[in-house]
């Protein structure tokens, strides 16, 4: 019995440590709880995919996670929609990769 109530203590607690709305997913985005916070952005960009800001935070955290070119497509569509910020990254994945003419292009963004 009594490791039935640990174990739902445990579960508890483990459910409030991940976003589960979009606006503590934006929170936990600006504490840099990239992690927590992507399965709630990607979620929501299946609903919305050309959203500029959804695609623009769930970028970010792919790019601080997984990999910065997997990001440059979501980034891409938050740079089309006037989020600056994309563009730095944007230009930074460029610099990486080489690719100058790219790079200056963005940063000029």
């Amino acid at each position: 019995m009594k490791k039935i109530y640990l174990l739902l203590i445990g579960l508890a607690f483990s459910i409030g440590l991940s976003a589960q709305t979009l606006q503590e997913a934006r929170a936990m985005f600006r504490e840099g709880n990239y992690q927590q916070s992507m399965p709630v952005f990607e979620k929501e960009l299946k609903r919305k995919p050309k959203d500029a800001s959804l695609n623009y935070w769930y970028g970010v955290c792919v790019y601080r996670l997984e990999d910065k070119q997997k990001a440059v497509s979501y980034l891409n569509i938050a740079e089309k929609g006037r989020i600056k910020e994309a563009s730095y990254l944007l230009a930074e994945a460029a610099f990486e990769r080489r690719a100058f003419k790219t790079c200056l292009r963005h940063i000029d963004q």
